[in-house]
């Protein structure tokens, strides 16, 4: 790849450390979860869309720090499930916070 086409900005063509953070909302309103009837017909090579992200991408996600996440696991604000020492948040939980977060008015 050359420069520019490794998706890096500014050109950059060192490789990308970590995973890819970007979560799309869409993932949340395609319909793919439990009760869903297609996510048994998934094509084999097709992306399966996660439900579950680290603190890292959930970071990203709400558009917080990551030390905030921590804080608001360490409360209980956030429900998580431990996999040894990962911590894994569920995408539904983080649009369940945003949703008890809004406020109206100024």
């Amino acid at each position: 790849m050359g420069a520019g086409q490794d998706g890096n900005a500014g050109g950059n063509s060192r490789p990308v450390r970590g995973h890819s953070v970007g979560i799309a909302t869409a993932q949340l309103s395609e319909g793919v979860g439990p009760a869903s009837p297609s996510r048994d017909k998934v094509s084999p090579g097709a992306p399966l869309a996660r439900r579950l992200c680290s603190i890292a991408e959930a970071s990203h996600y709400l558009a917080v720090s990551t030390w905030t996440v921590r804080e608001m696991v360490w409360r209980g604000d956030l429900l998580h499930i431990r996999q040894g020492r990962r911590v894994l948040l569920d995408l539904r939980d983080l649009e369940a916070w945003v949703d008890r977060a809004k406020v109206r008015g100024v």
